[in-house]
């Protein structure tokens, strides 16, 4: 009973507190300095990059969650690498078809494509964490996430570039997952599952 309302208790703050951050201190920030026009844009493009890092993150992640006793009752391991890289690149090339509309530079299109490959990246390979219920390691991904945005917050204070600020946030956060978890870069051989799991 202690152990699960410890890691209630991870797994909550470990969610929300990055989320207080982006509205208590880094939605203002940006606004203060960007103006009102620009940080409406910011939103819009922002709540794009949401929209499709879940379309393509977030059904992969249930679907691993779902399928996983599958595996395990086979005792097998392949194939969610790879369709997490089939998603991620249907994520790029739709982002950069979607903000090559109305963001008027290349740059500015590619680093806001590779935000959003980022965070599809991110938000599934932490499945692997859910999976083992290792809340600590949550909270740690969550830990680099938070420390990441307060330093691309730094680093806007002078480039202006509001982007800068969810990049630092996800690689930091990308960066400790794949450390602390290198399962998700054995699993790009397909089993037998591949079809049923892929359909």
């Amino acid at each position: 009973m202690n152990n699960f309302i410890k890691n209630a208790f991870y797994n909550t703050i470990a969610t929300f507190l990055p989320i207080i951050v982006i509205q208590l201190l880094i939605y203002p920030t940006i606004n203060r300095y960007l103006g009102a026009e620009k940080y409406g844009l910011m939103i819009t493009t922002f709540g794009i990059i949401t929209l499709i890092s879940n379309a393509c993150g977030s059904s992969l992640i249930n679907i691993r969650l779902i399928k996983n006793n599958d595996y395990k009752s086979l005792n097998i391991k392949g194939d969610f690498s790879s369709i997490s890289i089939y998603l991620t690149l249907i994520g790029f090339f739709l982002s950069f078809f979607i903000f090559s509309k109305y963001i008027n530079n290349f740059f500015g299109v590619l680093i806001t494509t590779l935000l959003t490959t980022l965070i599809i990246l991110r938000n599934y390979i932490e499945v692997f964490f859910r999976l083992q219920l290792d809340y600590r390691s949550i909270w740690n991904s969550n830990a680099c996430l938070l420390v990441g945005y307060l330093l691309g917050l730094l680093f806007f204070i002078k480039i202006r570039d509001w982007r800068i600020i969810f990049f630092c946030g996800y690689f930091f956060s990308l960066m400790y997952i794949s450390i602390k978890n290198n399962c998700y870069f054995y699993e790009f051989h397909h089993t037998k599952l591949f079809s049923q799991t892929l359909i």
